[in-house]
């Protein structure tokens, strides 16, 4: 069945291949702050997508105008009402194709959702829809897109409630517009919960590659996380899709690649500061990720 190019709806192998600087952010949300929301609205529209991976989940709801998100291989146009969902770790752009654009996002600890268990629904998982494919997550319905407005619009007209009152609102409206989706993404919980707690097993390794700049050897990601070298390997290429060597060399390269953009520092000084041997060892892996050398790069993208 053809995927129509529909607000709301994935276009399977149309989407843009990421091969831009992904920025790997570090977003505060922790056990005491698990929940943090973002409202902001886009002037204009923007000639080309923007990148970033983070360990926190990320849903959202476009308010008005349009946008266009890019997962790997798998774009999602978005209107009013429209929901998205990024999981851990999950290189993704944003695109502006309608202003103003206005958005909603909620950016979540995963711990968290172990919280919000009801023993009416055992088995609805909240980290499924985080955790399917891009082009297999749920989308929402005409009156899901309703309901998820009308969650969002509560909570921003909302006065006279106590400042402590704030975060918990906004945690019910997350599960509010997510209890949808997620009941439906919940058949295959079981799997989801397993892809949760080794989530947070990782979590240190993670956190350990978000605040370097060097190679980080595999045995220092594995002690980080109480674990030995093999489980470590093992559990992490299962949860990510690729081995912690390989994060840890693409989180480097993009590093070089965001300051190669917005810099003039010498490539041999880049090379030094992002732990590789030489310029020269950089060169040959920068080429093979973004199919030119550093500087053709800074010629292309510098400002």
């Amino acid at each position: 069945m053809k995927t129509q190019r529909t607000p709301g709806r994935t276009s399977p192998g149309k989407g843009r291949r990421i091969a831009d600087p992904v920025q790997l952010r570090s977003i505060p949300v922790s056990a005491a702050m698990p929940l943090k929301s973002f409202h902001g609205t886009y002037d204009a529209p923007t000639r080309k997508p923007v990148f970033d991976m983070h360990y926190a989940v990320e849903t959202g709801v476009v308010l008005k105008g349009r946008m266009r998100r890019f997962f790997d291989g798998v774009r999602q146009d978005c209107g009013p009402g429209d929901i998205w969902f990024c999981g851990l770790l999950e290189p993704h752009g944003m695109q502006i194709l309608e202003a103003p654009c206005e958005v909603f996002v909620f950016v979540a600890w995963p711990p968290m959702f172990r919280e919000a268990r009801f023993p009416e629904a055992p088995s609805l998982n909240w980290m499924a829809p985080f955790l399917l494919p891009p082009s297999k997550r749920p989308r929402a319905t005409p009156a899901e897109r309703r309901q998820a407005l009308q969650q969002v619009n509560r909570f921003l007209t909302t006065s006279g409630l106590p400042d402590a009152g704030r975060p918990v609102l906004l945690r019910l409206s997350l599960l509010e517009i997510l209890l949808p989706l997620a009941l439906r993404a919940s058949p295959d919980a079981e799997h989801a919960t397993q892809e949760t707690a080794s989530s947070n097993r990782l979590a240190p390794a993670l956190n350990l590659l978000e605040n370097s700049r060097q190679r980080i050897s595999l045995d220092a990601a594995a002690r980080a996380c109480a674990m030995n070298r093999d489980a470590f390997a093992r559990e992490f290429h299962s949860l990510m899709g690729l081995s912690f060597i390989q994060l840890n060399l693409r989180h480097r390269l993009n590093g070089v690649a965001g300051a190669l953009a917005s810099g003039d520092a010498p490539v041999k000084a880049l090379a030094r500061d992002w732990g590789f041997t030489d310029s020269s060892h950089l060169d040959r892996l920068f080429t093979r990720q973004y199919g030119c050398h550093p500087q053709q790069y800074r010629d292309r993208h510098g400002h």
